[in-house]
């Protein structure tokens, strides 16, 4: 649309300028630039049908307007614009036809082709105008050509210079520089106004054609036309304003002297440029082609210089022309710079009998003799010190090319083959070798088969051995070798027919060795058992031709091992009928390793003998009993003691254990390796009763864990071991939470078990080696030996989650915390007050842990005085901000991913202090929640967040966003539909625009009474919101016995979206269990784009995060919630 716009304006401006260009008041003008212009539209249209068609009526109706403003008849000025379209048209289209797809002037059939179409425009544009210009305007005929062949003129200079203008991808010719551009234009300047200063001189302004004619051959083409078209607008304008040379003559003469003056200059100008450049193109193509000759000449060098081959060109006359690096590296003891007619003198050619080859039976000779060498093995000798090297030589004749040097010369190619013909001669010997191998074996049979099972190979060996005539083998199946019936027994194990395949089957398909017992018949029909280590058989491109069978007789081995076998049957039997456990531990190589157990050993470790056949003796007994039982044992398998006694605990398979009396002997009997006989009675109901004596002196009768005097006791022992290898030890001090509540509402029998249960869960999260134990009450504690800050953390916060864990008895359901506060230190510097000292320190960090808000742990260190002070510090400020009234309550909106719309405003706690400064809850909600005025401070939450969103309501109607309010510990605590439904009253909010939010540690919180409360809330509207979820330890079974309308999934796990898999699984998860139980599902802490996209391909409809809004006043959040969508 501009280019259409732009070229209407300069069509226009151009018409007036010819109006203005008219001499003395005649209908001719001095140039006529409108055609010129009409031609450039057109022609820049013509390639686009609608273009052109939109052109061609814009010259239509712009001539034709200009002219009925002007003054001319509207008749006349529609013939006209008529005639300036037909002319126009014409033109165009005459020079597409000559030069199609042609925009920029870049030949010399370019220039003729824009005058043949100027002409012939011209012609055409005369034709139309002739009748109405002579009938209307009285217009003599001739002066109605002279008007066209102006325009005709304007169309050939104007456009013809623009279109060189606009060529800018043609290589340009060389020609003047710019000091030579300036002072030829300057002389010019000087001579043109010398001319026309003086009258009678006008007659030598054609002199200015010099400047033409120098521009068009010397000037760069763009500076040339841009010349020309200076030019020739200085006469136009000259005759114009009757100066110049054609200043004396009438105005038609005049006009015809200007129109040939622009003529010659333009066409002068444009022919002698686009020569220029075409001989600039030519000679640039000529280079271009030689550049290519040159680099395949270079690529054709580097091949024939880089080919491992040796190649050389020689003459027709013989002479050498060319040889490459691997060519002179056929001859390594040619002295340093030897002409190559003198190789003979150093290097002997022999054929393949040893014969020297000279004359005309030398490769070189026998080609340039007309025959082709087909690669042919030689040997070259050196005459310097009589090393040898075989080379493969090939030959061929080059073709005739006449003043080619190489003419019908010879191309000859070598290749040292020495080392391929060396390892052909190791081949062979290595088959003289395998032969001899063969024959000489005659203590081992070998036989080879081929893939059908047909004997290949049958060697002395095997004929000594199986008393077969290799001439009766050969050729034959070797089934003839094999026992019929163990051939068919095999070939059943294995799921095939019997035949040569039960031989190949069992081998491995990679080639490795298989080595199986067989039964071969001999000739004379005794069976003998043999060893075969059978392997494939491959040929030089790895295909497999058949097996290859290896043999040594071993019957007589088989029959003494069947003599042992029935040796130890009768042994067996007697070792496995002993009333008392027996076991055979290895020794040597096998020190400790279970070789043999009796019944009654299986029996009282309650695993199968395959089982124990597999263990070290020490894996019987309990990993932390293994250090002393391997004192007891170590003597023995050492040899430095024959025999040892003593009790130990042993595992049984079902995880219990149990005690033996074990003796243990080292037996030595002769010819067989030593071992241990252990003999092991059952003593188990002895230590029993013994242990359970010390176990209730030592005990707690309600938990059945360690009383304190064992826990002082194990303490102690972990900080003597210690020693001097840096390993700490750690305790833990853990204090149940609300568990008073439990006995004063449900009885002491109910709160028993609870701690039952509170004790099972604390021992099954801690290490073998950690002690478990009731201090009294509702207090445990728990000894960690060899740990360290990081480990006794994660223990504790392993503990705290177990007892979040809500208690499920038959009389209801019981929900406790715990305070745990831990302590370490390092065994190696124990001190007789250490004890003490360590868990005073748990106390002082269990006690810390309660004052923080209890419900958490906490680890002893030097700076809790610290945040005693912080504490101390603030909690005044904190009363003075309840009292003056600094807190007050942000917002966030909670959008709909789909639209963007707001759903929900999250209302947040800020602490406005005096001086200005907003504090977010981070600097001051622990102190707060663990303080008396926390109450005070929830219920003002409550309050002032249904008071701002009941000014929504009023604003909004029925598009007011529900308001979140987050929900404290205390306020679960105290009456709390009592608190909302005041509050309701009080401000005026709808029910059901209220969402109060718990956070996922309060479930665990929630009783049955508190259940039924929330449950009312519900009934009236209020929703339920369960926030933060992921972070606590509520399982499915909790969400649903909870009256919960939605779920807020935590923003760490929404910040981990595309980085952690597990925060995906956590997100998918948590909408998984929304979809599941109908509710909704809120996304916080979502920052930017890509976390939404990720949450919408989840299924996630709500979200909340600064990628939508960031708090701010709950007062001023009127305005976003007017707005229509907060997506963009």
């Amino acid at each position: 649309m501009l280019p259409t716009v732009g070229f209407a304006l300069a069509y226009t401006a151009a018409l007036l300028l010819g109006r203005a260009a008219r001499v003395d008041g005649s209908p001719l003008a001095a140039f006529w630039p409108a055609a010129a212009v009409a031609a450039v539209w057109v022609g820049a249209s013509w390639a686009h049908r609608v273009r052109r068609l939109v052109a061609g009526a814009g010259v239509l109706a712009l001539s034709a307007l200009v002219d009925t403003l002007t003054g001319v008849p509207t008749g006349v000025a529609a013939a006209l614009a008529v005639g300036d379209l037909v002319q126009t048209w014409v033109a165009c289209a005459l020079f597409h036809r000559w030069r199609p797809g042609v925009t920029r002037m870049t030949q010399r059939e370019d220039a003729w082709a824009l005058v043949g179409a100027a002409v012939g425009g011209s012609a055409a544009g005369a034709l139309v105008t002739a009748w109405p210009r002579a009938s209307l305007l009285g217009t003599p005929l001739p002066v109605t050509f002279l008007t066209t062949v102006t325009g005709g003129t304007a169309t050939l200079t104007v456009a013809g210079l623009c279109l060189l203008l606009a060529d800018r991808t043609t290589r340009r010719a060389p020609g003047a520089g710019w000091l030579e551009v300036v002072a030829v234009n300057a002389g010019s300047a000087a001579v043109f106004a010398w001319v026309f200063d003086v009258e009678h001189l006008h007659s030598l302004s054609f002199l200015v054609v010099a400047v033409s004619f120098w521009a068009g051959s010397r000037f760069p083409a763009r500076v040339a036309a841009a010349n020309a078209l200076l030019v020739d607008l200085l006469h136009a304008v000259l005759a114009l304003h009757g100066v110049g040379m054609f200043a004396t003559a009438p105005p038609l003469q005049r006009l015809v002297g200007v129109q040939l003056f622009v003529l010659l200059t333009s066409v002068v100008t444009l022919v002698l440029v686009l020569h220029r450049q075409e001989r600039a193109q030519l000679v640039t193509s000529l280079l271009t082609a030689r550049g290519e000759a040159e680099r395949q000449a270079d690529l054709l060098r580097t091949v024939f210089d880089a080919s491992s081959d040796g190649m050389s060109v020689y003459t027709a006359g013989g002479a050498l022309l060319m040889a490459n690096s691997s060519a002179l590296g056929i001859y390594p003891t040619l002295p340093p710079g030897t002409p190559v007619e003198r190789f003979g003198e150093f290097v002997e050619i022999l054929d393949a009998a040893g014969d020297p080859v000279a004359g005309a039976r030398l490769p070189l000779a026998r080609v340039l003799g007309g025959e082709s060498v087909e690669s042919t093995d030689f040997t070259f000798r050196s005459t310097l010190d009589g090393t040898t090297r075989t080379v493969n030589v090939t030959g061929r004749r080059l073709p005739r090319n006449e003043g080619a040097n190489w003419s019908e010369g010879a191309l000859i190619a070598f290749h040292d083959v020495t080392d391929n013909r060396a390892a052909a001669a190791r081949v062979a010997r290595t088959r003289d070798l395998y032969a001899g191998i063969l024959s000489g074996a005659t203590e081992q049979l070998i036989v080879a088969i081929d893939l059908h099972g047909d004997v290949t190979v049958f060697n002395e060996g095997a004929r000594r051995l199986l008393g077969h005539a290799p001439a009766d083998v050969l050729g034959r199946s070797v089934e003839l070798l094999h026992d019929p019936a163990e051939v068919a027994e095999r070939a059943a194990a294995l799921g095939i027919a019997p035949g040569p395949g039960v031989f190949t089957h069992p081998l491995d398909p990679a080639g490795a060795a298989v080595t199986q017992q067989w039964t071969l018949v001999r000739a004379d029909g005794e069976r003998r058992q043999f060893a075969l280590t059978t392997s494939w058989l491959v040929d030089a491109d790895g295909r497999r031709t058949g097996s290859l069978a290896v043999g040594t007789d071993v019957t007589e081995q088989v029959t003494t091992q069947a003599r042992l076998a029935d040796s130890e049957t009768r042994f067996r039997a007697a070792f496995d009928t002993a009333p008392v456990g027996m076991l055979i531990v290895g020794l040597g190589e096998v020190a400790g390793r279970i070789l043999q157990v009796n019944a009654t050993m299986t029996e009282f470790t309650g695993l199968l003998p395959e089982e124990l056949g597999v263990l070290d003796v020490h894996a019987l007994v309990p990993a932390q009993d293994r250090e002393e039982f391997s004192a007891h044992l170590a003597p023995l398998l050492a040899g430095a003691d024959d025999e040892a006694q003593f009790e130990h605990r042993y595992v049984h398979a079902d995880g219990g254990t149990g005690w033996g009396r074990t003796n243990v002997s080292r037996v030595s009997p002769a010819g067989v390796e030593p071992y241990l006989l252990c003999l092991v009675e059952d003593v188990t109901a002895r230590k029993e009763a013994e242990q359970a004596l010390v176990h209730q002196a030592m005990h707690d009768a309600l938990t059945g864990l360690p009383n304190r005097a064992l826990l002082r006791e194990r303490l102690a022992r972990a900080l003597r071991a210690g020693g001097g290898d840096g390993r700490r030890v750690g305790v833990l001090l853990l204090d149940l939470d609300g568990f008073k509540a439990v006995n004063d509402t449900a009885g002491h029998a109910c709160g028993d078990d609870v701690l039952r249960e509170v004790a099972h869960r604390l021992s099954g999260l801690c290490r073998g080696g950690d002690t478990v134990a009731r201090l009294g009450g509702d207090e445990f504690a728990v000894v960690c030996p060899d740990t360290d800050d990081e480990g006794l953390e994660h223990l504790a916060r392993r503990l705290l989650a177990a007892v979040r864990e809500p208690v499920v008895l038959g009389t209801g359901t019981f929900s406790v915390g715990a305070s745990i506060g831990s302590a370490v230190h390092r065994a190696a510097d124990a001190d007789p007050g250490t004890l003490d000292r360590l868990l005073q320190n748990a106390d002082l960090a269990m006690y810390a842990a309660k004052r923080a808000g209890k419900n958490r742990a906490y680890a002893y260190d030097h700076r809790d005085r610290e945040r005693l002070e912080r504490a101390e510090r603030l909690l005044p400020e904190l009363a003075r901000a309840v009292a003056d009234g600094e807190f007050e309550m942000f917002g966030q909106p909670i959008v709909e991913l789909g639209s963007g719309r707001v759903e929900a405003v999250e209302t947040l706690l800020r602490w406005r202090r005096a001086d200005g400064t907003v504090l977010a809850p981070g600097a001051f909600l622990d102190v707060l929640e663990a303080s008396p005025l926390m109450p005070a401070v929830g219920e003002f939450v409550l309050r002032a967040s249904c008071a701002v969103a009941a000014s929504w309501e009023r604003a909004l109607g029925a598009d007011a966003p529900a308001v979140h309010v987050n929900v404290s510990a205390e306020q679960l605590g105290g009456s709390l539909v009592d608190q909302v439904d005041r509050t309701l009253a009080e401000t005026g909010l709808s029910a059901g625009l209220l969402v109060l939010e718990l956070t996922e540690t309060h479930t665990t919180r929630i009783t049955d009474a508190l259940r039924g409360e929330l449950q009312a809330l519900r009934r009236r509207g209020v929703r339920i919101a369960i926030d933060d979820l992921g972070t606590g330890y509520s399982g499915l079974a909790r969400l649903t016995e909870l009256p919960v309308d939605l779920l807020k999934i935590d923003l760490q796990f929404v910040a981990g979206l595309g980085r952690d898999p597990s925060c995906d699984a956590v997100v998918r998860a948590v909408l998984g269990i929304g979809q599941a139980l109908g509710i909704d599902v809120v996304a916080e802490g979502v920052e930017d784009d890509a976390q939404t996209r990720v949450l919408a391909s989840y299924g996630a409809t709500l979200a909340q995060g600064y990628r939508f809004a960031r708090p701010a006043p709950a007062a001023e959040l009127l305005g976003s919630l007017r707005r229509p969508s907060l997506a963009s």
